[in-house]
């Protein structure tokens, strides 16, 4: 036997603890690129995206957005979750397909969409109160512009009432956005906050009633993002790092110590604090 002296900030990886986790795929958008250089200093600019534009979706004029992100709360004040805005375009512009990013560094959301004359536009302060993982969601019936956060209705707005989106297909997941994104969905119907609450936190078949895009960050042979919805729209990922979340029964996550050790390096500096070794 042998015996094991640790300190209160060592963090344990251990590779064979593989083993002991199930997996789930998640993104994480930084501000590198292949080269492990800062794409533009002053933050403005990233180049991770994930492309979507093979057979992108047109939203009309009822749909849901949903998305569970962890933003790192630094870099560009505006970090674009889901949308497209065409190349030459102003941040105003009335071109947006429908679109939630998220505002002030993290802590706030938008959401909204262009009709070709008007961008609809509403900004939902304070809603992310600290760094940590957040389901988001953005549901318009024709009048009714609801974002929901972790399940919750937080703002209704009736600004873009009686309007439909401009057919610019939503092209692109998080450019501009630093941190982590999962679990993207796309609906063609206005989901209920019973329905979002009730499917937030479980993987999708992709076959459901009305999904026309899904993407659980499952990647192919090809290296691409599986669009598990019957559109296929597999996306290609552009300097996007395809991460790995560990979880047991025994471990909701892995926190460095013997019993739910790191099975990777890259999962432990993400957790990794000031101190730790």
């Amino acid at each position: 036997s042998s015996v094991t002296t640790v300190f209160a900030d060592d963090l344990i990886v251990d590779k064979n603890s593989r083993s002991q986790y199930q997996t789930d795929n998640f993104l994480r958008f930084d501000p590198f690129n292949l080269n492990n250089q800062i794409n533009d200093r002053n933050g403005f600019l990233t180049p991770d995206t994930i492309d979507l534009s093979n057979k992108a979706v047109t939203l009309g004029s009822a749909f849901t957005q949903e998305a569970r992100i962890f933003s790192d709360q630094r870099g560009v004040i505006y970090q674009d979750v889901i949308g497209y805005l065409p190349p030459g375009e102003n941040i105003l512009s009335s071109q947006w397909s429908p679109f939630i990013r998220t505002y002030d560094y993290g802590k706030s959301i938008v959401y909204g969409f262009g009709d070709g004359s008007n961008l609809y536009n509403i900004i939902v302060k304070d809603v992310i109160s600290t760094p940590g993982w957040y389901h988001v969601a953005a549901t318009f019936d024709g009048n009714n512009y609801k974002l929901f956060v972790n399940g919750s209705e937080v703002n209704n707005s009736s600004v873009a009432a009686g309007k439909s989106p401009i057919n610019t297909p939503v092209k692109s997941i998080g450019t501009k956005f630093q941190g982590k994104i999962d679990e993207v969905r796309m609906w063609n119907v206005a989901r209920t906050e019973s329905e979002i609450n009730n499917d937030m936190n479980k993987r999708l078949t992709g076959s459901e009633t009305n999904l026309v895009a899904y993407y659980p960050m499952d990647v192919n042979g090809d290296y691409q993002l599986i669009d598990l919805s019957p559109n296929q729209n597999h996306g290609t990922i552009k300097n996007v790092d395809v991460m790995q979340r560990f979880s047991s029964n025994d471990c909701s996550a892995p926190d460095g110590t013997e019993s739910c050790p790191y099975p990777t390096i890259n999962s432990a500096l993400d957790d990794a604090q000031p101190g730790d070794r």
